[in-house]
């Protein structure tokens, strides 16, 4: 039965686009989203781009790939390097030698290619943990130094990896001498003004780089972010060994910059390579190049290490 005066208004259906915003309200608020994205900075956009907000499964994947790319370069010039200190072969070599060599191999350029896509993930994680601070250093003087060492990092990484890719399909021609690259780099801040002195900066970036290396080593800090089980603390020895070697091998870069600097020589500036021949001229050279390639061994099993048992990113 039907009440007279019966009221269905709450039957009704809802008018179309009831509760949506009207035209005008639409574009007001995209004018004010455009208004939003033109007053800010670039580092705001880039901080909001999804190319730097990777998932952290994803970047934790990258950072994995990256340490065992870096830590293949470093077994291989560890290993070449000890063979020369026990005198059965093998010769002392830098990063891009040791491409090189991989390329003589059988299979080299497959494996070449895989290492050099290893090396941009590394690179690309260096940037992200310059920019997103996964370590959590923070913003002070501290934090900023060692998150501008993670840029530079990435740089020299992505630099080497585009020089594994490089040498397989001839993208652009690259210096072959040894050195080549830090000599070009110590020239042009010669050729520019005030370049020693900005030469000597770089230098002392060095040290302080070799310094921190070496404290860390020292005093166990490169731990805290590894998560090894009771069974394989072991390799935190090996780890610290490999650390102070590095750190020691990074002091006389620094060194070499430095002399460059003073002696106003980019000749004089040098990578790795120019670390072997600084050693070879050293009394007890044949012990200490034997030192030296074990504790580069030594830290490419602490890159393994971090690929295998690092925290995850978060």
């Amino acid at each position: 039965r039907i009440e007279p005066f019966a009221d269905f208004s709450h039957n009704k259906p809802p008018r179309p686009f009831q509760n949506s915003k009207s035209p005008w309200e639409l574009s007001n608020s995209s004018t004010e989203l455009n208004r939003d994205a033109m007053e800010a900075t670039p580092a705001q956009l880039l901080h909001k781009s999804p190319y730097m907000n990777l998932p952290a499964h994803k970047v934790d994947v990258l950072a994995r790939i990256g340490f065992s790319a870096r830590a293949s370069v470093y077994a291989l010039i560890g290993w070449f390097g000890a063979l020369v200190a026990l005198g059965i072969g093998g010769k002392l070599m830098d990063s891009h030698v040791a491409l090189r060599e991989i390329l003589k191999k059988p299979f080299g350029s497959l494996f070449l290619f895989a290492l050099g896509l290893g090396l941009f993930a590394y690179a690309i994680w260096r940037f992200l943990q310059a920019w997103r601070d996964y370590d959590g250093h923070g913003t002070d003087a501290k934090g900023l130094l060692v998150r501008t060492g993670y840029l530079f990092g990435g740089l020299i990484h992505l630099m080497l990896g585009f020089s594994a890719i490089n040498m397989i399909f001839h993208l652009a021609r690259t210096s072959e001498s040894p050195g080549g690259n830090e000599k070009k780099v110590a020239g042009w801040v010669l050729g520019i003004q005030f370049g020693e002195w900005l030469l000597v900066a770089i230098a002392i970036g060095v040290f302080i780089f070799a310094a921190a290396t070496i404290y860390n080593a020292m005093t166990g800090k490169f731990a805290r972010e590894l998560r090894l089980p009771k069974k394989r603390e072991w390799l935190l020895h090996v780890c610290k060994f490999g650390l102070v070697a590095r750190g020691i091998v990074f002091a006389v870069v620094g060194w070499l910059f430095l002399n460059a600097a003073l002696h106003s020589n980019s000749n004089e500036a040098a990578g790795l390579g120019g670390v072997w021949r600084f050693l070879a001229h050293l009394p007890f050279s044949q012990i200490i190049v034997a030192v030296i390639s074990a504790g580069l061994l030594a830290f490419s099993i602490y890159g393994f290490t971090e690929a295998t048992y690092r925290r995850p990113v978060k």
